[in-house]
């Protein structure tokens, strides 16, 4: 029995998710639109990961004409072609975890931030434009990269 108890602890480690829930801060530190002569924000650096957290709390989104209000109504984050995903922006609400059960995807479901994977994570308005076409009008976008 002891060594049955013993076996299970140190497989346990190998079993659990990491528990640091990775949080990336909206702020103007990371933003990549708005920047004079070509200069970029700071870029995310994380480690491989099924989800993570974006944090906007405090941070006030620019508005821009054409926009009713400042206030966000989607998450688009592209990795690729193929890996592209949006989650509903709710009023109020500031934290977003971006997993396979949050994010929908625009064609394959999300596996999760693989090392070498570079992302894009852009919040905005999706509205229509002049022509009634459907229109993402960004208000803060920032890159990542997974580590390998």
């Amino acid at each position: 029995m002891k060594q049955l108890l013993l076996s299970l602890l140190l497989l346990l480690p190998l079993t659990l998710p990491a528990l640091d829930l990775q949080v990336l801060t909206v702020d103007e530190r990371h933003i990549q639109i708005g920047h004079d002569n070509g200069e970029q924000g700071d870029f995310y650096a994380i480690e491989s990961a099924s989800e993570i957290e974006i944090d906007a709390t405090g941070y006030d989104f620019r508005h821009y004409e054409g926009m009713q209000s400042n206030q966000p109504n989607l998450i688009q984050v592209v990795i690729d072609d193929e890996r592209q995903y949006f989650v509903r922006w709710q009023a109020g609400v500031t934290r977003y975890r971006l997993n396979r059960s949050t994010m929908v995807p625009r064609a394959r479901e999300f596996d999760g931030f693989m090392p070498g994977d570079r992302f894009v994570i852009a919040i905005g308005q999706l509205g229509l434009d002049a022509a009634n076409e459907q229109v993402f009008m960004v208000q803060w976008a920032g890159i990542g990269e997974v580590q390998r």
